[in-house]
């Protein structure tokens, strides 16, 4: 079969997006199919080309979004998947490629969208309330869900979008490589008062909750420590942010070895977005036999079970809370749930 993946929001240095393309297309190879990912063209390729096939087509820089670009021009598009002969193209963006499934429709080509973000929740939350946009979006989203043959979420909250289209949704969650993030990588004891952040230091991502957080509970005399392991547009602002306080910024890792040993090692893992679809840090966090603290809007609290982590109002202030009920338990406990 030939498998056509075409997505915006990728870079070199992306996360969770580019992780699951990159997965998907080494397991359709793996099993035998074709398949091609076309994506928006850096100066340096955006997948290792040992795992993944790549089309990169230009595509404009988006203000306010850290450096991601997306693709604008249809004809480089329909070029690029005419090209690959498509049994089915996947689809993975619900904004500037939103017409793709109406075009495929149009030319017999099944359809799939995976849904990776709830794209009005974060245009809500970043612009002006007085802009239409996230209107507009949510009505992409309903266009794109009526054209496609079917939509895969990993999460109920992601399919929450798509509920005048259960009949065509699938909720497969992600999941983590146990190979790869597992407790064997807990070398020795724990790292007894350190909370790491793993992920893109961006604004939708929330990594500030975590260091503001860290400055309540030195206040009341109950300091942590805290790793923040990613790279982004807020780096600047979130070392500033971070002054005084035990906060290590070790930039991004690609050794997945290596971040999968700081996930071990760490006493609590926290993942604050509240626009999360799924949480891939979550799941590896909890592969690890690490608790997690998860905000109670979004995926991530769908995730959590008792004894595995909290979910907490969100805050600074509940986080630290949470943060501090997760410091008080025992590990070896926690690790056997």
């Amino acid at each position: 079969m030939n498998i056509v993946q075409v997505a915006n929001f990728v870079t070199p240095t992306s996360g969770g997006l580019r992780t699951a393309l990159s997965e998907l297309s080494s397991f359709y190879r793996r099993t035998g199919h074709r398949c091609v990912t076309i994506v928006p063209r850096f100066v340096q390729p955006s997948f290792d080309p040992r795992h993944v096939v790549a089309l990169e087509i230009p595509g404009r820089q988006l203000p306010m979004s850290g450096g991601y670009r997306v693709i604008m021009e249809r004809r480089n598009v329909i070029t690029s998947i005419l090209s690959c002969k498509p049994d089915v193209v996947e689809l993975h963006d619900k904004t500037t490629l939103s017409w793709v499934a109406g075009w495929c429709e149009s030319k017999g080509i099944p359809c799939v969208t995976f849904s990776h973000e709830r794209t009005s929740d974060v245009v809500e939350d970043r612009l002006p309330r007085f802009l239409p946009l996230a209107r507009l979006v949510k009505g992409w989203s309903n266009l794109v869900a009526s054209r496609s043959s079917g939509i895969v979420c990993a999460s109920k909250f992601a399919a929450a979008e798509f509920k005048d289209f259960e009949s065509k949704v699938q909720i497969i969650p992600f999941g983590a490589d146990l190979n790869t993030f597992s407790p064997i990588r807990h070398a020795g004891e724990a790292a007894s008062r350190r909370a790491t952040y793993v992920g893109r230091l961006s604004p939708e991502k929330c990594p500030q909750l975590l260091i503001h957080a860290a400055r309540l509970l030195r206040d009341r005399g109950t300091p942590i420590s805290v790793t923040i392991v990613g790279d982004g547009p807020s780096s600047s602002e979130l070392m500033a942010m971070a002054a005084g306080l035990d906060v290590e910024f070790v930039g991004r890792i690609d050794d997945r070895v290596l971040v999968a040993t700081i996930m071990a090692e760490s006493a609590v893992i926290v993942a604050p977005s509240p626009f999360e679809t799924f949480g891939l840090s979550v799941v590896e966090a909890l592969a690890s036999g690490t608790p997690v603290v998860v905000p109670h809007i979004g995926a991530g609290q769908e995730l959590v079970a008792p004894g595995c982590g909290v979910v907490a109002p969100f805050s600074a202030a509940g986080f630290a809370v949470a943060i501090e009920q997760v410091l008080a338990w025992d590990r070896d406990s926690t690790r056997a749930t």
